[in-house]
């Protein structure tokens, strides 16, 4: 397991080879399966950039995998040269992101 679900997000994950497969798991034992993830995609972005920090699902590798881990607070921290209009639009952006990702795991 990369993750499992009710643990603390502390990271986004990006796939660089393998397969993930996302899926909850309820008390009955039984599993929904939400997402595959491929090669060269992300995930874990919404924990990251939107208002949750518990995960809600689990990540289970299905194969060997290499997975690049970068903390989350590597994209709360700007560098002094950026302006704060530049920080605030990709605060927005992300937030839109990770909203959208989260309503199409929520179908």
């Amino acid at each position: 397991m990369i993750f499992r679900s009710g643990e603390q997000a502390y990271y986004l994950y990006v796939l660089l080879k393998g397969r993930v497969t996302l899926s909850r798991y309820y008390v009955t034992g039984k599993r929904n399966t939400l997402y595959e993830v491929r090669e060269n995609q992300i995930f874990g972005e919404h924990y990251i950039f939107g208002n949750d920090s518990v995960y809600k699902y689990g990540a289970k590798a299905m194969s060997d995998v290499e997975l690049l881990k970068i903390p989350g607070h590597y994209f709360s921290g700007y560098c002094s040269k950026q302006c704060q209009s530049h920080r605030l639009l990709i605060d927005n952006m992300l937030g839109v992101l990770s909203e959208k990702e989260w309503m199409a795991i929520k179908k």
